[in-house]
């Protein structure tokens, strides 16, 4: 028995190209898009986050070095240097906080450098 021929296993009304539509490339592509820029924004808002804890560990480090050199000498230190030279600290544990002298009150003024700025 012969197959009948003029049954057609597509439904009627497609065309005999097999592929995607130009909307529907579009809306995967923006769909990709969007995932990306929120995978990007959450990334940055990470690393500055971790850029901020890691600038708070800096200062809290340099407080706690100076509070050491007080009770050991009497008097809070006029640099960050001071502190260093001690080995209270080290220069990469304080990178960018820095001591700029002391204010009215008789304690030490901390400055942030730029990344911390």
């Amino acid at each position: 028995m012969e197959p009948d021929r003029t049954a057609s296993p597509r439904p009627a009304g497609r065309s005999r190209q097999a592929g995607f539509v130009l909307s529907e490339l579009v809306l995967v592509v923006t769909l990709v898009t969007a995932l990306l820029v929120v995978v990007i924004v959450s990334v940055n808002g990470i690393h500055r986050d971790t850029r901020r804890g890691e600038c708070q560990t800096e200062l809290r480090n340099l407080k706690v070095a100076t509070e050491r050199y007080l009770a050991e000498s009497g008097k809070y230190p006029a640099s960050k240097a001071a502190v260093i030279a001690k080995k209270y600290v080290t220069e990469t544990d304080v990178a960018n906080w820095s001591l700029s002298g002391l204010g009215a009150d008789g304690r030490p003024i901390y400055r942030a450098e730029a990344d911390c700025a």
